[in-house]
């Protein structure tokens, strides 16, 4: 049985297929040797880019050894922890939403656009410490969220959190429900950068 997107669990692991898998699916020559020389490993999924192509790491760490591949060359492990029920519950409120408004920027500039729920990629996260939390991508950036920011947006209409990013610069992210669907926010953006 092929894995679907919305199966996947960011920080699960996965065995990426062996290479007469990517030998007999994979035309590309370049592509066929970039994805199969990690056949056979099980790594974890860290984010999914260009909707289904899975960022995967060897360990916890993008330094430690990472891969792009394709959703098709990758299979479950078997036996692993499942998400709570919890967190699927508030998945499914999330994609019920259809769409809510997500910002997301730092010092250097920002930008918010509406995520539309029901496509985007919204799945289970479990942390190298054990935490689940919720990944969804805010601006095609990773974002983590606990189920208390979930239900603080759907308490207060919107929830904030954020990290230092550096010594200096703080990332901030914020959702909001679009209370009026027929009248959607464009997306905008920001720069303190000059040409």
């Amino acid at each position: 049985m092929s894995l679907e997107l919305k199966d996947l669990v960011i920080g699960g692991k996965y065995r990426v297929k062996d290479s007469k898998w990517f030998e007999e699916n994979i035309e590309n020559e370049w592509n066929r040797n970039a994805y199969s020389q990690h056949h056979g490993t099980e790594m974890i999924l860290n984010e999914i880019v260009n909707g289904s192509t899975l960022v995967l790491y060897a360990g916890w760490k993008y330094t430690d050894g990472h891969a792009w591949i394709p959703l098709e060359g990758v299979e479950e492990i078997v036996g692993q922890p499942k998400p709570s029920k919890e967190i699927l519950k508030t998945i499914k409120k999330l994609k019920k939403e259809n769409y809510i408004y997500g910002y997301d920027g730092g010092p250097g500039g920002g930008g918010g656009c509406t995520i539309n729920t029901v496509k985007e990629n919204i799945l289970p996260v479990f942390t190298r410490n054990g935490e689940q939390k919720i990944f969804m991508a805010v601006r095609g950036l990773r974002r983590d969220f606990t189920v208390e920011k979930i239900n603080e947006l759907f308490k207060e209409g919107k929830c904030e959190q954020g990290f230092q990013a550096t010594e200096y610069s703080y990332i901030r992210t914020e959702l909001k429900i679009i209370k009026d669907k027929s009248n959607l926010p464009k997306c905008s953006s920001w720069s303190t950068m000059r040409d």
